[in-house]
């Protein structure tokens, strides 16, 4: 069964999560459209979403959704062609509560909370050092241990 205008709304969900994750959307909703149906799927048409369904992926993960810079493929063949070394989480954006469990420790001192050393002074937990410097202190403590580690509490 097929809806009149059921497209247009899965173009303007597909542009909009692009620009959520910061990706430039250069498709007309008709290029949009024509694309789809040039690589034989009718876009008015609802379905599932699962492993086999045909998405729009980019080449190497990079620039834009443009015409030129697309391919069609499965689902679990994009996941597959993703390059999970390039992932940068940013942990300063984490919204983790810590509070409780500083009130309720637990039976052991997990190194969160432990105090740790930088060049930049000493702070009362790994969170802290994170937030304020904005830095990975993992990171930094493998690459620099002598700059960067575990203050000891006796």
């Amino acid at each position: 069964m097929a809806y009149k205008e059921y497209w247009k709304i899965i173009y303007n969900a597909h542009k909009g999560g692009a620009k959520k994750r910061g990706i430039a959307f250069e498709f007309t909703p008709q290029e949009w459209y024509n694309w789809w149906l040039s690589n034989g799927v009718d876009k008015n048409i609802p379905q599932t979403f699962n492993k086999d369904t045909l998405v729009m992926a980019r080449y190497n993960d990079t620039g834009a959704y443009h015409p030129d810079n697309v391919y069609c493929c499965s689902n679990s063949q994009n996941c597959k062609d993703y390059d999970y070394s390039k992932r940068n989480f940013d942990y300063s954006k984490r919204k983790i509560d810590y509070s409780a469990m500083k009130r309720n420790p637990p039976k052991f001192q997990p190194k969160l909370f432990k105090p740790v050393v930088t060049p930049q002074g000493e702070f009362d937990s790994v969170q802290s050092a994170t937030n304020t410097l904005r830095i990975d202190f993992y990171k930094r403590m493998k690459k620099y241990p002598q700059e960067y580690y575990y203050k000891e509490v006796i």
